[in-house]
């Protein structure tokens, strides 16, 4: 089923508790949006510190030039799902490979990000690795933006490659352009800043988890 999932992008310690406890208020499914201060130029707290209540199913969002090396960290958090970049300067089929054999005996699921100019064809070649695919629309590191709707038609071409694959769309998705984005067939709809910036977040949720069960 298609689903709403809040995320979380904190530059101190402080703020993640708050912007925490304000997803996992909403759902049991939550992103943590992680950023090295190399992929993109701003950084938020390492990977170490972040951490959710029992219970929360939780999806590692990694911004990171070199991911790799962070495993056993994630190991030891026991998410959900971890997201790399296809940017990223250190990804090669070895290495997410490698990656996904220490995750999936675990049940930690692997998920690989594209940024707007990446396309789906450059990246296929990592599909038989991957459990989620990240439609990613916003700006990297930051709550908010606007949706740039000319990434949605790569939610069908990932279906025609491998429809088993989850598709997620994060960037700009607010009431109005979750439209869209249910339109193009994602399963997730990872929203930040409508949320955290919002003064009813609870209305904020429902109204867009209404939408996708319209």
């Amino acid at each position: 089923m298609p689903e709403v999932v809040p995320a979380v992008l904190a530059e101190t310690p402080e703020d993640y508790e708050k912007d925490l406890n304000l997803a996992v208020s909403l759902s049991d499914r939550i992103q943590v949006d992680l950023v090295d201060g190399e992929f993109a130029e701003n950084r938020t707290i390492n990977l170490i510190q972040s951490y959710w209540p029992e219970g929360v199913c939780a999806d590692l969002h990694l911004m990171y030039e070199d991911p790799f090396p962070l495993i056993p960290t994630i190991i030891s958090l026991k998410p959900h799902l971890a997201i790399v970049h296809a940017e990223a300067s250190a990804m090669t089929l070895e290495a997410l490979s490698s990656m996904r054999t220490q995750l999936n005996p675990l049940g930690i699921k692997l998920g690989l990000a594209l940024l707007g100019p990446t396309t789906v064809a450059s990246a296929e070649r990592f599909f038989d690795l991957i459990d989620h695919v990240l439609v990613f629309t916003g700006e990297l590191g930051h709550y908010g933006g606007e949706l740039d709707s000319g990434c949605l038609a790569k939610i069908s071409e990932i279906k025609s490659i491998d429809s088993g694959i989850e598709v997620g769309v994060d960037g700009g998705i607010n009431d109005i352009t979750i439209k869209e984005v249910v339109a193009a067939g994602a399963d997730v709809f990872n929203v930040g800043g409508f949320l955290q910036k919002s003064d009813d977040p609870k209305s904020a949720y429902d109204k867009l988890t209404e939408e996708i069960n319209r």
